[in-house]
């Protein structure tokens, strides 16, 4: 595939991940006003990828309010499992970066088959083929071990 190619696949790309954010603006938010302020905010983020144009947590909440992508596991010879949680703020992310969950998800549980006997509370970062997650990880209950993703990129 030559440059030129490839540049417009990215660009088709980036627009398509903006478009189902904004479908789910569109089909969440009941305010007409509400709905344009955000789509505008998303868009206007998507080009400048600075922070002060993006939508708020609470805004968020509002298109992503249940964890849609999480996941549990069980951890091979433990009797524990995994519990894997999304914030709203990780499922917008992860939709407007086009990030596939269930790799995030695999990654997790990946990282925590190789310690079983986790038990502290710890932010991590993890870097990966599909970009990095940024989690909050409590591994001090005996039963199971919390991950809580809280960003993607």
């Amino acid at each position: 595939m030559n440059k030129v190619a490839k540049k417009i696949r990215d660009i088709i790309s980036r627009l398509a991940n903006v478009d189902k954010v904004i479908k789910r603006i569109e089909k969440k938010v009941h305010s007409p006003e509400k709905q344009e302020e955000m789509i505008e905010k998303v868009e206007t983020y998507n080009k400048t990828k600075n922070p002060r144009d993006d939508i708020d947590l609470r805004e968020t909440h509002m298109i992503y309010p249940t964890d849609e992508m999480g996941d549990e596991f069980d951890i091979p010879n433990s009797r524990r499992e995994v519990d894997i949680n999304w914030t709203s703020h990780a499922n917008y992310r992860s939709e407007l970066r086009d990030i596939d969950p269930d790799k995030v998800n695999v990654a997790i549980r990946n990282m925590v088959d190789i310690r079983p006997k986790f038990d502290r509370f710890e932010k991590v970062k993890l870097n990966r083929p599909f970009g990095t997650a940024v989690l909050s990880i409590d591994g001090r209950r005996p039963s199971d071990i919390e991950a809580d993703v809280v960003t993607v990129y």
